[in-house]
């Protein structure tokens, strides 16, 4: 079985930022650079580290 990510419209990832199989990102992400991403976000989510987290809820 193939697993796969689902990134969002409008979506924008840092530099050297990965993305695990099965996460969802919804529109309007901001990944900040060198993350590890491990989870699924909502939608206007600013998210970064390793692992990471919500950094901000944009409006």
């Amino acid at each position: 079985m193939i697993e796969s990510v689902k990134i969002g419209n409008h979506c924008l990832l840092g530099i050297k930022s990965e993305v695990i199989p099965e996460v969802e990102l919804d529109d309007f992400c901001v990944v900040a650079a060198s993350s590890f991403v491990n989870q699924s976000f909502e939608p206007y989510s600013v998210i970064g580290g390793n692992p990471t987290k919500l950094i901000k809820k944009l409006k």
